[in-house]
């Protein structure tokens, strides 16, 4: 078995960046010493002139395309997020719907691009979220309908807002 070789502690005197004084100097945080040279902090950012010169080049020279770029651009992410909004939506009103329904239940159908929530009273489609132009009979048409959806109702206690906000922290 090997001796264990004692741990040699790291020793400042070692290090050939550690400043040599023979007592403690107080340093401001503006002012770095490095064998012997102090780097001050400077006032001006070498180059700021150029870096702002290049900014005003490529703004005046690309400014008019991305405004045209962000003004055509903000119709379709418009839409886009209401098609989104307008998704999550259909799928809590038809699910609230089936809720209220005897034998109710819900599923997802695809109408062109639009996806349409069915709603269900045992196996008979009564409406749609939201609505189709399209007949439901014909809407449901090829689709499994054992994949659909029934809603759970939330047996657990409601907690408050406060204690919510509490249990957060």
């Amino acid at each position: 078995m090997q001796a264990l070789q004692p741990v040699r502690m790291c020793d400042p005197s070692d290090a050939p960046w550690y400043p040599q004084t023979s007592r403690a100097v107080p340093r401001s945080p503006h002012v770095i010493r490095l064998a012997g040279h102090s780097l001050e902090r400077e006032a001006a950012v070498p180059g700021k002139a150029k870096a702002l010169t290049n900014v005003v080049k490529l703004g005046v020279k690309y400014g008019p395309v991305a405004y045209e770029a962000i003004k055509h651009g903000q119709e379709p992410a418009r839409e886009y997020a209401q098609k989104q909004l307008t998704r999550l939506t259909s799928r809590r009103q038809a699910l609230a719907h089936a809720e209220g329904l005897t034998d109710g239940s819900a599923m997802p159908v695809w109408e062109g691009d639009q996806q349409v929530w069915v709603v269900f009273n045992g196996d008979e489609p009564v409406a749609s979220h939201p609505a189709a132009a399209i007949p439901l009979a014909e809407l449901v048409q090829g689709y499994d309908l054992g994949k659909r959806v029934r809603p759970v109702v939330d047996q657990r206690p409601k907690a408050t807002r406060l204690k919510a906000i509490r249990r957060r922290r």
